[in-house]
């Protein structure tokens, strides 16, 4: 896990996001395996592969990465380490009721196939125009893709 909190800073400075989600994702089972329980861990690692998908589908953009990387990442690992199970708990808690608020927002502008919500206007098609290709930053530039703050 020490490793997994160093890398989080080290990859919140590169220019992809797909490094620092990896990581965190790994940090994230790796605290989840330490615990040993055998349900909790299956049930983690079986959605970890929806979490991804989930990302890539609605173009999510991680924003603030290096502060999140240290308030979240290395201060989850610091109080793990140190015993204080009490700040832990508040430090995980408060990044996964950010990120499914986050989530939550995205999830509203989206209709159930993943499509964003396009506004019709008089005369114009109702047909859905076909979502940007790229990568998030592009889809980003380009309107699709919606920040997600601190997760």
């Amino acid at each position: 896990m020490e490793k997994l909190a160093g890398n989080a800073v080290k990859f919140a400075k590169l220019d992809s996001q797909a490094e620092t989600i990896r990581n965190d994702l790994e940090f994230q089972q790796a605290i989840i395996d330490a615990t040993g329980l055998q349900r909790t861990m299956q049930y983690f690692s079986e959605l970890t592969p929806d979490v991804r998908r989930f990302n890539h589908h609605l173009g999510v953009v991680y924003t603030d990465r290096k502060g999140d990387a240290e308030r979240c990442v290395v201060k989850l690992f610091e109080s793990l380490r140190n015993g204080d199970l009490a700040t832990a708990h508040e430090i995980w808690h408060a990044k996964f009721a950010k990120a499914l608020e986050r989530y939550l927002s995205l999830i509203a502008d989206h209709d159930s196939d993943g499509e964003p919500h396009q506004r019709r206007s008089a005369g114009r098609s109702s047909k859905p125009l076909r979502p940007e290709i790229g990568r998030p930053s592009e889809r980003r530039a380009g309107g699709r893709g919606r920040p997600l703050y601190g997760v």
